[in-house]
């Protein structure tokens, strides 16, 4: 209760901020944080969703002919479902996602897969569920033996499949129908339940697991369905029909809200509603600032998908196309013809805006076709470390990219770049390339840009050197803070030490910029800190160029630095820049956005 009186909520008109929401303290009220995987609002009651368990046993058959009939006919019905959903998937959002389960699909062909599991029910006479069930979980284990997110979600996919394969072969089947509007909580969220369960009048999904950047996640904002994910344990804290409030813009879950969170939000859905149709009308209009300093808006995407939703909502090019996602999508690396196809796609459909791809950004704990395991992949064999250990692997990347480059709207970037030798070594592979296209008449653009990732404080304190060989470089922020204050960010334990507006991280970020532009070369900013609102503000006073941001925060984004005076931002940068604490740096920015009468939904 001290905490109630110390904030003096006693109003909807009192919350004049969600910081005050995070810390709402009254008797029966709960407030939970989780990631905010998909932007909007949700008032409504809860439906909690248990997904039936798939338990499997190492049972012996006698009729293995049976079996394996048994099997065909899961792996038939398997297809038949995906291909439902493929098409409500086209239907319901185009082509956009059609393509997460067109991946899925094309696995239940997958001989290398399935054929050990045939051999299994042949030659040891195991049951087709337990067969499945034991060579997908060796997959599995080693997609699981690693810290990356990213790596994590794609194994929830492969779980997923496997599920769906032994329930139809158990003939269970999957029940999406509900009764009325409710918002969605469960320990895990499918690509699959996310699309169905939107046949219903879904308001929101909750779930325990999950990432902002899940194929769950990317369909709930396809969707325009809120959605918050990773609130650990939350099953235990929510029966049917408790009611909450689901707030995707900042990632809280407020089960049993009473009457001034109710207005609060109530208040929130109306003016979102009506600034969501005003951010129609700026969708075309540049990153300005109201004195005139311009600020180019890009995004950051990983699938082709992707780019039609961002584009919609006005960005200028792409900031940051993660290449690694064609790893993921298929295990191994993509051949040249397959990223020719994919780059070349980004780089048409975004014409006359640039795009920026970066090289695979891979670390040795997600090559799942190599024996070979690190302890601390953060501090290993990834980025260009792996690609100069791979040469023909790099090469046909780099071929790739400069094959799409035909209409020079193309830009190619180094990952975990930490050495000038790194840089040159990378350099000589891309002239031998470019001198072979020239001798065999391939068109490319001869000119095009090359930068780096600055992520690694090696390159902050020498950036004037690296800045010297490249044309343009861009700031990883969740990387750079990571090795800056020696916290990895996936690990919960410390997770609150993982502080991105700590003074030494925009020390370093004013040192990256003052180094970029003494050498006349542009510095953009691609790390999830340029989504933040909080630190927007900060990242324009301290002088970037661009800011490469999640595609769904791209329009508020932009409405925040039309009402932002660059002069003022500067001001507010240098204050910054003296505070000691990551705190004194967050009220000094509150206070700012404060001042300007700026309200994030």
């Amino acid at each position: 209760m001290k905490l109630h009186r110390k904030l003096k909520i006693i109003s909807a008109e009192d919350l004049m901020n969600f910081n005050q929401v995070e810390t709402y303290s009254k008797e029966g009220v709960t407030v939970l944080k989780g990631l905010p995987a998909a932007p909007g609002y949700a008032i409504g009651s809860a439906f909690v969703y248990h997904r039936d368990k798939i338990e499997t046993f190492a049972s012996v058959v006698l009729d293995t002919d049976e079996e394996l009939k048994n099997l065909e006919y899961s792996l038939e019905k398997s297809k038949k479902e995906l291909n439902k959903i493929i098409t409500i998937s086209r239907e319901k959002i185009g082509e956009r996602t059609a393509g997460i389960f067109e991946a899925h699909a094309l696995i239940l062909d997958d001989q290398l897969l399935f054929g050990p599991i045939v051999e299994s029910i042949k030659k040891k006479r195991y049951s087709a569920e337990y067969s499945v069930d034991k060579e997908f979980s060796k997959y599995l284990s080693v997609m699981k033996q690693t810290d990356d997110a990213a790596m994590l979600e794609r194994a929830a996919d492969v779980e997923d499949l496997k599920a769906r394969i032994i329930r139809n072969l158990q003939k269970k089947r999957w029940e999406s129908r509900l009764k009325q509007s409710v918002i969605i909580v469960t320990h895990s969220l499918t690509p699959a339940d996310t699309l169905l369960f939107s046949r219903n009048e879904v308001l929101a999904y909750v779930s325990e697991l999950g990432g902002i950047t899940s194929h769950a996640a990317i369909i709930s904002r396809s969707l325009n369905i809120p959605a918050v994910v990773g609130i650990h344990n939350v099953l235990k804290q929510i029966s049917n029909d408790t009611q909450l409030i689901v707030d995707g813009f900042n990632g809280y879950l407020i089960i049993n809200p009473d009457e001034t969170l109710l207005t609060f939000y109530r208040k929130k859905i109306e003016r979102f509603q009506i600034d969501h149709d005003k951010l129609k009308e700026i969708k075309n209009l540049p990153g300005e600032t109201i004195d005139g300093h311009r600020i180019k808006l890009s995004v950051n995407i990983e699938l082709l998908d992707e780019l039609d939703f961002a584009i919609a909502n006005g960005a200028e090019g792409i900031g940051l196309f993660r290449s690694e996602e064609l790893f993921f999508a298929r295990g191994t690396f993509p051949t040249e013809a397959e990223q020719i196809e994919t780059y070349s796609a980004l780089a048409e459909k975004m014409y006359p805006g640039s795009v920026v791809i970066r090289t695979f950004d891979i670390g040795g704990d997600k090559l799942l076709q190599e024996d070979y395991f690190e302890k601390n992949p953060f501090l290993g064999w990834r980025g260009i470390r792996m690609m100069l250990d791979k040469p023909q692997v790099f090469k046909d990347q780099l071929r790739a990219i400069l094959i799409a480059s035909v209409h020079k709207n193309v830009k190619l970037m180094l990952p975990m770049v930490t050495t000038i030798d790194e840089i040159e070594q990378t350099k000589l592979i891309l002239e031998e390339i470019k001198s072979e296209f020239t001798k065999t008449k391939i068109p490319f653009d001869k000119n095009i840009e090359f930068g780096i990732m600055a992520e690694i404080p090696s390159v902050v304190f020498c950036i004037s050197e690296f800045a010297k060989e490249v044309d343009f470089i861009s700031v990883g922020t969740n990387d750079l803070t990571q090795y800056l204050l020696a916290v990895d960010r996936g690990n919960e334990v410390v997770s609150d030490k993982f502080q991105e507006l700590h003074p030494a991280v925009i020390r370093s970020l004013k040192m990256t910029v003052e180094g970029a532009h003494k050498e006349n070369i542009k510095i953009s900013i691609c790390g999830e800190l340029a989504s933040n609102y909080l630190a927007v503000p900060l990242l324009i006073g301290l002088g970037f160029d661009e800011l490469s941001v999640n595609e769904h925060f791209l329009p508020e984004i932009k409405k925040l630095i039309r009402s932002i005076n660059f002069s003022e931002a500067q001001n507010l940068t240098e204050a910054c820049l003296k505070c000691r604490t990551h705190t004194e740096i967050i009220n000094l920015s509150r206070k700012y956005l404060k001042k300007i009468k700026w309200e994030y939904n």
